[in-house]
């Protein structure tokens, strides 16, 4: 927790505006709520609103510092971690009640309390049962807390990959989260291969055995072709053009 993070801090937009961005076609929007026990997940973009929000409900909207200036702008306050880390500044606003129940994020946050009050509850990193409420929202079992405290307008909250969370809005309010990039392998060998080929330059070695030895069977794979198709694809990966030109870092 970091009371008072920012001073006579100032929402660089409101639920209207929020809203207004959440009915743009290229926007990633979602409303999660929650009525008699049951919850409910709409994606947007959104005509109206008037179908979605009832019952305790949340307005989640991603990527919005790519299109309000003054909401980038609190992206400076983390330049101590390198911009390349970045993911985005989803912004949310919910009404008295409203969350999205305990879950987990495999990335860190810093979650930032605009106007309004919200209770936010963090357990110890372990393993907690998953739940699926709605085939949308991923969440875990309630947990015992270690941190349970309610944030104010300008207080900042960090929370670490693996460890569960659960914020419920007190008052209508408004979270800025902080997200930061923690690809997995599958997700890094994908964008790669995205990257690779539209290189017309360069990755374009191809395989080759002039020694290619005779075996007894023709389904055999033999050691060191594995090793040569490796060594192969290392060398794309350890190549000059790799790293430096692709635009994932």
């Amino acid at each position: 927790m970091i009371r008072g993070g920012f001073n006579n801090f100032e929402d660089p937009l409101d639920e209207h505006d929020l809203a207004g961005l959440a009915m743009e076609e290229d926007i990633d929007a979602r409303v999660v709520s929650q009525q008699d026990g049951q919850w409910q997940v709409e994606q947007g973009p959104f005509a109206s609103f008037d179908e979605v929000c009832k019952g305790q409900w949340s307005l989640l909207v991603q990527n919005v510092d790519g299109y309000i200036d003054e909401a980038s702008l609190l992206l400076s306050a983390f330049d101590f971690i390198p911009r390349w880390r970045v993911d985005d500044l989803m912004v949310s606003f919910s009404v008295p009640g409203a969350g999205v129940g305990p879950h987990l994020d495999q990335y860190d946050v810093f979650i930032i309390q605009g106007k309004g009050t919200r209770r936010w509850q963090v357990g110890e990193k372990g393993e907690h049962a998953p739940q699926l409420p709605h085939p949308k929202l991923s969440q875990v079992a309630m947990f015992e807390p270690i941190i349970d405290a309610e944030l104010q307008c300008g207080d900042i909250l960090y929370i670490p990959p693996g460890f569960p969370h659960c914020g419920v809005a007190l008052t209508d309010c408004l979270n800025y989260s902080v997200g930061f990039r923690a690809p997995d392998q599958k997700a890094l060998l994908s964008d790669f291969a995205d990257f690779a080929l539209i290189q017309s330059e360069h990755f374009n070695q191809r395989y080759a055995d002039p020694e290619l030895a005779s075996r007894e069977f023709a389904g055999e794979i033999l050691p060191a072709e594995i090793d040569a198709v490796r060594q192969m694809m290392k060398s794309a990966l350890d190549s000059p053009c790799s790293i430096s030109g692709w635009p994932v870092i």
